[in-house]
């Protein structure tokens, strides 16, 4: 069977390992912003990214070994097909817990419970994969339709 076959530019922008402290959640989230302005992405995607970030740092820290003396690691990626739309895919991997993420809704009282459902909401495409040890939870943040410069908004590219 033929196919189109095309290559995924898939480039590194940080990688690196927190303790699963309070304090944690900015420095991903400033890693983020950085590597994404290193790349020369701002505006609303990164924004979004930064938002998004600190959603799946506090979970990690909220709901997993890693806020409990342990450690997270969190990564960020530029992926692009070759001529097609830019995309950042930041990840996280907490040491694990009992349940797997699940979006919820939470009450209007509740002082927290949103994270993911702000996740699923706002995020190109979401996902997670969990095993014994661990749990890696990631989003993907549409950048561009073609390249740099071009943001994706509601209804169309801007």
């Amino acid at each position: 069977m033929g196919g189109v076959r095309f290559e995924l530019r898939h480039v590194r922008l940080v990688k690196l390992t927190l303790p699963g402290q309070r304090w944690a959640v900015s420095v991903a989230r400033r890693c983020v912003a950085d590597a994404m302005a290193g790349r020369g992405h701002g505006g609303n995607g990164r924004e979004l990214a930064k938002l998004l970030t600190s959603e799946l740092v506090t979970n990690a820290l909220a709901h997993t070994g890693s806020g409990e003396g342990g450690e997270f690691t969190l990564e960020a990626y530029e992926e692009q097909v070759p001529g097609g739309p830019v995309a950042v895919v930041v990840v996280v991997t907490d040491q694990g817990s009992v349940s797997v993420p699940v979006p919820r809704s939470a009450r209007a009282e509740e002082p927290s419970g949103r994270g993911l459902a702000l996740v699923a909401d706002l995020a190109a495409s979401w996902g997670f994969r969990r095993d014994a040890e661990r749990c890696v939870v990631w989003f993907e943040v549409a950048l561009s339709a073609v390249g740099r410069g071009r943001e994706l908004v509601a209804g169309g590219v801007r």
